[in-house]
């Protein structure tokens, strides 16, 4: 498992939380950010996009290598 954290800058008070999703489906991203790797995925590598619920056209991603 590996955490991972958004920072959110808004104006007038705009909430400043996020949604994760993971671009592999056996990978998983917990609604604080804490990303699950199982142990036998095939995967190589995952990214992990944090979207904005104020503005969902701002978004930041992670890609993490799996080795």
């Amino acid at each position: 498992t590996i955490q991972l954290s958004a920072a959110v800058v808004t104006a007038n008070f705009a909430p400043q939380t996020v949604t994760w999703s993971s671009s592999e489906d056996d990978i998983t991203v917990s609604a604080s950010g804490l990303v699950t790797i199982p142990i036998d995925t095939s995967a190589e590598s995952v990214t992990i996009t944090a979207t904005s619920v104020f503005d969902n056209t701002a978004t930041g991603t992670a890609t993490l290598t799996i080795a």
